[in-house]
């Protein structure tokens, strides 16, 4: 009796320890897949901001074409495009919101090129870079279509597609950040020193 109690404890640890493996089989399982799952959505988010950094730059570039040719630019919306975008607000230090625009597309284009094909460089510092550019954008597009809709009064639905543009890529940026909050800031500290002594 005493030898079958022995192996019944014996086989009882075994059934145990199979138990706890399988366990973490299976939550290895589920961390690969998440991990796999989470990759190929930030490999399409890539490819979206892409895309839609290409369209921005092709927008700027088309409102700038429209000025240097001095054509009058048609807003199907039956809007004065021309009363915007060549309004005393249509420059930004002396420079045209266009030639920033085209500028900030571009430079998001070719950095999410770089991440595409060489996705080992995206680390967190050029996440961190990157959002403050996104952000920046962002804000001043919102700033863009203030002046659009309570002091000029009229709008021009290239701008504001741009607009649209660059508020999804924030966004979408956004998301992309792959921990918490907290432990992104702190992965960051190194970014925000330097921001702080150019300040």
């Amino acid at each position: 009796r005493l030898q079958y109690s022995n192996r019944s404890g014996y086989f009882l640890k075994i059934k145990k320890r199979g138990a706890t493996l399988a366990f973490l089989l299976r939550a290895r399982m589920l961390r690969s897949l998440f991990l796999l799952y989470y990759n190929n959505m930030i490999h399409m988010s890539y490819i979206v901001i892409l895309v839609l950094a290409m369209i921005g730059f092709f927008i700027a570039f088309f409102i700038h074409h429209k000025k240097s040719a001095q054509e009058k630019m048609v807003c199907f919306i039956g809007k004065d495009c021309d009363a915007v975008v060549k309004s005393e607000y249509s420059t930004f230090i002396g420079i045209p919101i266009e030639m920033l625009g085209m500028l900030y597309y571009g430079l998001l284009a070719a950095l999410y090129f770089l991440f595409l094909l060489y996705p080992t460089i995206t680390n967190l510092q050029a996440v961190f870079w990157v959002l403050v550019i996104t952000s920046l954008a962002a804000l001043f597009s919102l700033y863009l279509t203030f002046i659009q809709g309570f002091v000029l009064k009229e709008w021009c639905e290239w701008c504001l597609t741009s607009a649209s543009i660059c508020l999804l890529i924030f966004f979408i940026e956004l998301k992309n950040i792959p921990v918490g909050v907290v432990e992104f800031i702190e992965s960051i500290q190194l970014s925000l020193l330097v921001i702080n002594n150019l300040g």
